[in-house]
């Protein structure tokens, strides 16, 4: 974190040559470059599948090969009106659960839900913790991916990001922050 000089584009991830504003303070901000550190991994899912029977014997089918016949199998949820009629899918409209109640918004709704908690791709510091206690209490497992911080191509962000970077060392502790990955996304 301490470089004063960027390294060669070459072999670097997309991702690490990513600029975002770094709000370190609420009027303090500096333009940085980012890498993920850690990336959550997740198993494969597995896939439902039915075996095929004979409808008169009962047996399992097998193909040409020997291996038993399966078939995926899909999940279909039917909603009813007052009436018990099936209500078709382009009459249903999203809901959110509020309590005990369920609250629908319709697309239109949502995009203006969308564009007024619109923000900038950005990283915002929210604060700082012990290092110790976030490590001894697996916190930093619940956290989502690390991801460390260049100055990029300015010596004032460098600077900042450095004196950031001596004095969390010397405290020991650890900041966490606010990040926006791309325009309009989710936290």
């Amino acid at each position: 974190l301490l470089q004063t000089k960027l390294p060669c584009l070459a072999g670097m991830k997309k991702s690490q040559r990513k600029s975002s504003d770094f709000r370190i303070a609420p009027n303090l901000s500096a333009i940085v470059k980012t890498a993920k550190l850690t990336d959550k991994m997740s198993l494969p899912t597995t896939t439902k599948e039915a075996y095929q029977v004979d409808p008169i014997t009962g047996e399992k089918l097998r193909d040409g090969n020997g291996e038993l016949m399966t078939s995926p199998v899909r999940t279909d949820t039917n909603h009813f009106d007052d009436e018990d009629n099936p209500v078709p899918y382009d009459k249903r409209t999203d809901a959110y659960r509020y309590g005990c109640d369920l609250i629908p918004v319709g697309k239109t709704d949502m995009l203006g839900i969308n564009a007024a908690f619109a923000d900038p791709e950005s990283i915002e510091m929210i604060g700082y913790l012990d290092r110790k206690s976030v490590v001894s209490s697996n916190l930093h497992l619940l956290m989502g991916p690390a991801y460390a911080f260049t100055g990029g191509d300015s010596k004032k962000s460098r600077t900042a990001i450095a004196a950031l970077s001596q004095a969390l060392e010397e405290t020991e502790k650890v900041g966490f922050c606010r990040v926006v990955k791309m325009k309009n996304g989710e936290p």
